[in-house]
């Protein structure tokens, strides 16, 4: 067995500041997760899902709980238009 004393924490070596990251189905059950997650280490998180509601409450949530940037923008997937017009409103609001 490796000797992990020294190495740095997981945080430590996957420290994202500066970086953007788009999760997208952001407010199921492990985008939840990812998103609070990737917060921590220092990213701007997009939330991107189909509900407006559950996207604005979980960005205000990780804002709250981290101190981080994260912003819920909804977006259906499956609609071209949907994805062009979150691109457009989400590029305005970074």
């Amino acid at each position: 067995m490796r000797d992990l004393k020294g190495l740095p924490k997981v945080y430590e070596r996957f420290f994202l500041a500066g970086k953007t990251v788009v999760v997208t189905g952001g407010t199921g059950i492990l985008g939840r997760l990812y998103c609070k997650r990737l917060v921590e280490a220092g990213a701007q998180v997009v939330i991107a899902d189909l509900d407006e509601d559950k996207c604005a409450r979980l960005a205000e949530e990780i804002i709250e709980e981290t101190g981080g940037w994260a912003i819920g923008i909804p977006v259906d997937l499956s609609i071209e238009d949907s994805v062009i017009g979150w691109s457009k409103k989400g590029s305005g609001q970074m």
